[in-house]
């Protein structure tokens, strides 16, 4: 059962409630313009392989192309939205993924650089290319005929398939950042990781530290520690780039009053709000709007970088 729920009318939530004990959701869709003018997150990991058609695929601030073959890698919190034109809709097949619960904490452990595809800002796209990375299209395929057929022992072939496509996809990440990972970095994420849950849930209200620290279990000295280390960001720095980043959103995909979208994200002040998107973004946020705000004749413009 899948339940959407509303956010401010503006970024919808929509919720994948799966099997415990196979937290893998496999879903059909056809994508159209009509129905694609609002941004939505999920509360799990979504891979989606597009099947026929071609359109955009908006994920926050950035742009994608896509074609047949395709595959779509979202994360969990990261609003999106695609659309393809009503008279050519493109057909994906969409697989989310409970990573945390499908893998183990000991799984995950194994390969710190799968653990940085879900907990860190990796460098893979969100669209990631049949022609430049076709393995990771065949891993979908691969996939999708298990969830269908659903033969003896599909569940096990599923995860095996899931895990060498995120070492395929942890490939990429390492070819386009050669950041070291440190040791030990998964299992600290794992200590945050409410706290993360949270701001991108709560992001327009008022979050103080002690509260983050408390759905933690730290105490904020420690907690402020341990976010620095994972993050390389304070959880205040944190917070403002999830508030500007919802913002971009925001400007883009609605018009809004600026001031009204400044108080949904959680800012104080105009002025605040105004020096954050600057230095995050290198322009005020009434310049991004005319920039990158997309309307119904998206398609053949050129992508905001």
């Amino acid at each position: 059962m899948r339940i959407m729920k509303e956010l401010k009318n503006v970024i919808n939530f929509f919720e994948l409630q799966m099997d415990p004990l196979f937290p893998v959701d496999y879903r059909e869709y056809e994508q159209m313009l009509s129905d694609s003018d609002i941004y939505h997150f999920h509360n799990v990991l979504e891979i989606g392989l597009c099947l026929s058609g071609n359109g955009i695929f908006h994920v926050e601030d950035r742009d994608y192309r896509f074609n047949a073959g395709d595959v779509s890698f979202v994360l969990k919190g990261e609003p999106h939205v695609a659309q393809s034109p009503d008279d050519s809709p493109s057909q994906w097949v969409y697989i989310g993924v409970d990573v945390e619960r499908l893998f183990s904490s000991i799984d995950i452990s194994l390969d710190p650089h799968i653990s940085r595809l879900f907990y860190f800002n990796s460098s893979v796209p969100n669209i990631i290319s049949r022609k430049e990375y076709g393995d990771a299209s065949e891993l979908m395929k691969m996939i999708v005929e298990e969830m269908q057929r659903q033969k003896q022992d599909y569940q096990a072939v599923v995860k095996s398939l899931l895990w060498v496509l995120f070492l395929k996809i942890a490939r990429i990440d390492a070819e386009k950042d050669g950041r070291e990972i440190k040791e030990g970095s998964d299992k600290q994420y794992q200590m945050i990781a409410p706290a993360l849950t949270h701001i991108c849930h709560n992001y327009g209200e008022e979050i103080t530290i002690e509260q983050l620290a408390s759905l933690c279990f730290l105490s904020p000295t420690h907690f402020r520690r341990v976010f620095r280390e994972v993050m390389n960001l304070t959880p205040y720095e944190y917070l403002s780039q999830i508030r500007i980043r919802m913002a971009a959103v925001m400007l883009k995909s609605t018009e809004l009053p600026v001031m009204q979208i400044v108080f949904q994200t959680g800012h104080n002040s105009a002025t605040s709000f105004d020096r954050n998107f600057k230095k995050l973004y290198h322009m005020t946020p009434s310049e991004y709007r005319r920039r990158a705000q997309f309307k119904m004749d998206v398609f053949g413009r050129e992508s905001v970088q």
